[in-house]
Parts: C-alpha cells; structure tokens; sequence
C-alpha cells in the first residue's frame, strides 16, 4: 500500500461527514461511496475493511473498462476483424506501463482516462453522425474527466484546443475561449488550492533543466511523431477534412506534451498520457501501412506490453505500508487523548494512512511551523522504520545529513518517543519548550 491510503481516507470521510477530507475532484471518491451505500441495502454494516475493499474493486476495473468505448472506436473506424496488429494496439492500452502504474496510487487517473476514451469514442461517433445527443453525451463525459482527475483534464482540455484550431482555425476562438473557462471554473469549484497555483504556474515556465531522462521520453516521442508525420504526408489525400484535424491533433501532442524546457514536472506527469495518441494514431494508420509494417510494430507492442507485465511481476517496488504495519499504527491511537486537537507530522503518502488509523489531522514537515504549533494541543511526529533508525537533530542544520529510504521528518530536539516498534517510532513534541523545532 503506498498512496493508495489517501482513496479510502476521503471515502470514509465522505461517508461520515458529507465532505472530503482533502480538496479534490470528487467523483471518483463518491463512485466508491456510492458502492459502499448500496451495499448497506443487503444488511453490511459500513466498515474500514468494506471501504478499502471497494476501493480496491473500482481501481481494479477502472483501466479495463476502457477497452468498451476503445472497442467503439474501433467499430467506427470500421474495423471488422481484429488483426494480430489491432489486438496488439488493444494489449497495450491496458497492460502497458503507463497503466500498470497507475494501479493503487493513481485511481483518479486511471478512471478519468476511461473516462477520457468514452469521451473520444462518442466524440468520433458526433464526427460520424453529426448527431446533437451524440455530442452532449461526449461532452458530459469530457465535464466528468474534469470532476475525476486535473492532469487528465489538462490533457484532455489541450486534445480539444489543438483540434479545434486544426479543424476550424479562426473560428475555433470562441470555442477554446469556452472550454477554458469551463475548465477554470470546474477547478475553482473543487480545489481552489490548486486553482491558485494554476493561475501562478507560469511562473515556473523555462525555470528548470530537464533531466537526462525526460530527455530521452522527449527524444522518443518526437520520433514516434517524425514518422507519423511522414506516414501522413505520404497518404493525406486518402483522409478526410475531420480525420486530418484528428491525426494532426494527435501528433501535435506527441510533440508538444513530453517537451521538457517548459515545465519538466509538467511534462513527466502529461506524458503518462500519450499512449492514448499513439494508439490513436495507429488505429487510424491501420489500412495504409504496408504488411511489413504492421508485422514489425505489432511485434514491437507485443514486446512493450510483456516487459511492463514482466517489470511489475518482477520489479515492482515493496509497498511503504503492509498490513502488519498498518495494525501498528492501529496501536498508536491510546496516545491521542485529544483526538480533535491532535495533528500527526509524517511523509507525504504515509500521512494519508496515519489519518486513516488514528483518525487525526495530519501535516507534513514542510507545514510544521509556528502556526501549526498554535492551531493543536498535542503534535506528534511519526517515523517509519526500514533498517535505519529515526534521526533526532539538535540543530538545525540536520538537513545535510542523509536520509533513508522513507525522507523521514526530522525530530526536533524538545520531543519525546512515545512509542516505538519493528514498523514506527512516534515522537511527541512538547510545546512548553522554547527551542528550535528543526
């Protein structure tokens, strides 16, 4: 379990007190609610284990279902049999590391990019039919990409832009116009937070390097994009005005999305998205690519999807908290005696699971300030344990130090270890003590 603690957390939340522990897009958490409600007609009792275990059915159907409207796209592109080619594409879009990844610590994601294809399929169907209900229904879903996951939004709400400019050029203002504002006040209603920061971000344009990494994700994106563009080139003619805009639409993204001198935080979250384009791409590529082609990169999607299978098999990182240490911080809960004043500093992802077993407010180091110190009547601070101990740092130049595995809070000096175990070691700061807290 890493930061899969934060989706049961805000479901119990929800459920208890009709609101989200933390400012988020909330479908996906009242999805999961919704579930646990219906399960309470048949006589269940609402419990942590109930909670946890839905949350965990809905993660693990989310990117399956994806293959529906993906199915749907492929009907509409009049694909009849579905070629060693095809059912490659299909493999990849489930299994590939992109979503493999997302399982557990990334459920908003994983949803909203099903979300995202229901979106796509319905829209290509409009694109077909021309048909109003058509277009409502893919708008609805673009507006419930919104309520799930911001970065799918991002992506999806910079798929539409470039398509409508491709599509409609001067015309297509008053249309971006919309849709941006749609998107700023979905933001607004649901994480003003992070509303703020958005309207801050550009700030950070062109202020980082990109490491050697996102430079080889750019590197390889752009050659996915040097040969469509050569693919489309060559057979342009045997596209229509829509399919163009479309293909151009899904190069654009390639090229523009992965390219780090902009924001490489920003790419390196966004480029989880573009195996959609890619496998767009390919499906559209589908009946003018010669034999030879699709056999070299259908033998190169099989080879994509059995190493991600393999990796996650194999290498897949241990879990930060297992069940035994999650009943260890059942434990700690005696040592709250003032639940409704209490806050918890811990490591970012641990602290979800902290609010989740002790049922306090929790904070993370960078939050612990003189502020934080008023606002509560007790303040602990919670160490996780992997072969290395807790570091206590008497001055504040502690930070030079290296940390283990877990980057640990630090202890301040005027703390006490009130609990300590295989899994944690709990501190209590006393607030009577006039010293440096770092």
């Amino acid at each position: 379990m890493g930061n899969g603690g934060y989706y049961p957390l805000q479901v119990r939340t929800l459920l208890e007190r009709g609101e989200l522990a933390f400012p988020d897009m909330p479908l996906l958490f009242y999805i999961d609610a919704g579930i646990v409600r219906l399960f309470t007609i048949f006589g269940t009792s609402i419990s942590n284990e109930l909670i946890i275990n839905i949350v965990k059915v809905v993660d693990s159907v989310s990117i399956p279902l994806l293959l529906l409207p993906l199915y749907q796209i492929l009907k509409l592109s009049k694909k009849k049999n579905f070629s060693f080619y095809i059912l490659s594409c299909i493999a990849l879009s489930v299994l590939s590391f992109q979503t493999l990844n997302l399982t557990s610590s990334f459920q908003k994601n994983s949803l909203a990019i099903t979300i995202l294809f229901f979106s796509i399929a319905w829209f290509v169907r409009f694109l077909t039919t021309r048909s109003r209900k058509h277009f409502i229904i893919a708008v609805t879903f673009f507006v419930l990409i919104g309520l799930t996951h911001f970065g799918t939004f991002t992506f999806a709400l910079l798929a539409g832009t470039i398509y409508l400019v491709f599509r409609y050029k001067k015309k297509a203002v008053f249309p971006i116009v919309g849709l941006i504002i749609l998107a700023l006040l979905l933001i607004y209603q649901f994480d003003p937070v992070r509303f703020s920061r958005l309207l801050l971000s550009w700030k950070g344009l062109f202020s980082k390097l990109p490491n050697p990494s996102q430079i080889v994700l750019t590197l390889t994106y752009l050659i996915i994009a040097f040969f469509a563009i050569r693919t489309f080139r060559k057979f342009k003619e045997t596209f229509n005005r829509t399919d163009r805009a479309i293909i151009l639409t899904l190069i654009a993204l390639l090229i523009i999305i992965p390219f780090p001198i902009i924001d490489p935080q920003a790419a390196s979250r966004l480029s989880a998205f573009l195996f959609i384009p890619v496998i767009l791409l390919l499906i559209k590529f589908d009946p003018i690519i010669t034999i030879l082609s699709k056999k070299l990169i259908s033998i190169l999607l099989a080879t994509i999807t059995l190493g991600s299978i393999s990796f996650f098999l194999i290498m897949r990182p241990p879990a930060d908290v297992n069940k035994e240490a999650l009943e260890d911080l059942y434990k700690m809960q005696p040592y709250m005696t003032e639940p409704d004043h209490t806050v918890v500093v811990s490591r970012h992802n641990l602290e979800f699971w902290v609010a989740w077993a002790l049922e306090v407010d929790v904070s993370q180091e960078s939050k612990f300030n003189d502020t934080l110190i008023s606002e509560y009547n007790e303040i602990f601070i919670i160490n996780q344990i992997r072969e290395v101990d807790s570091r206590i740092h008497p001055e504040n130049n502690g930070k030079e130090e290296k940390r283990n595995h877990f980057d640990e809070p630090l202890i301040p000096v005027n703390s006490t270890l009130v609990y300590s175990s295989e899994y944690f070691k709990l501190y209590q700061y006393n607030k009577n003590l006039e010293v440096d807290k770092k």
